[in-house]
């Protein structure tokens, strides 16, 4: 790449310039920075209008902006994938500032001095941390969200120690007749239906979001018959489909808790709704 106009001993003097020149590179955290050295392998060795010191400037300067980009958005606790990431960036050919005919490359090595480690295994130690409390935090408010769905659990959650009175909770509530008793028990399986559904069960599983929603949707029906009738139409669809034995383990869950068959009087089932 050698131009009239450019000695040998420039040329030697340019490329002792530009080989293993220092670079401090941002990261993604604040504060922390990766110290390099960063090679050009591929460069003008001569401008017209340049002497030798100053066209290494232009050179070190390209390159080193160009790192910084990429640097940036780099996180130092995976120092091996910063290096693949930088490498790759500057092996790509990229014009000299202000005389875009004319191609950079380079190549670089990546550390992280003493300081910067420390601080990168405070951060991963702070990060890791927070995460287990976030998840205990959540553990604890979806079983407390998931418990308070029943209306018998919130009424006696009410009621412990800690938790103050009825009159503090749901001081509209007199419960001194039959309207207010029923009022109160609306309120009751409202709140708990607002904790059973404001959940998010996005980030659950798909098959815990399906029995999620067929849960609910069993519970809202609470007459035994209206039960009844709609086990009979999910297990026939089973063994349909080849499932009997599913089939059979769900009428004898029902049973279970339900008790005997019907009798042809007092218990025969009646249509939905």
């Amino acid at each position: 790449m050698s131009q009239a106009g450019a000695t040998r001993a420039q040329r030697r003097t340019l490329r002792r310039a530009v080989t293993a020149f220092p670079a401090v590179l941002p990261t993604c955290y604040p504060d922390i920075a990766f110290t390099t050295e960063i090679t050009a392998t591929t460069y003008p060795d001569h401008l017209p209008g340049y002497n030798t010191p100053v066209l290494a400037r232009l050179i070190r300067t390209t390159l080193r902006r160009a790192a910084v980009d990429a640097a940036a958005q780099l996180d130092p606790a995976d120092l091996p994938g910063a290096r693949d990431a930088l490498a790759d960036h500057l092996a790509g050919p990229r014009p000299l500032a202000g005389h875009p005919d004319r191609i950079l490359r380079a190549e670089v090595t990546v550390v992280l001095d003493q300081a910067a480690t420390e601080a990168t295994a405070a951060v991963m130690r702070a990060r890791r941390n927070q995460g287990l409390e976030d998840t205990v935090f959540l553990q604890a408010a979806r079983a407390r969200a998931l418990a308070l769905a029943d209306p018998a659990i919130l009424a006696a959650a009410l009621t412990m120690p800690g938790t103050g009175t009825w009159a503090e909770h749901l001081k509209d509530f007199k419960l001194t007749d039959e309207s207010s008793r029923t009022d109160f028990t609306k309120a009751l399986a409202g709140l708990s239906q607002l904790l059973a559904t404001a959940r998010k069960p996005s980030t659950d599983p798909t098959d815990l979001q399906v029995l999620e929603i067929l849960r609910t949707f069993f519970s809202r029906f609470d007459q035994l018959h209206q039960r009844r009738l709609l086990v009979t139409f999910t297990s026939d669809y089973m063994r349909t489909a080849g499932h009997g034995d599913l089939a059979t383990d769900l009428e004898e869950a029902l049973n279970f808790h339900t008790g005997a068959e019907p009798t042809e009087e007092t218990d025969r089932p009646e249509p939905v709704g």
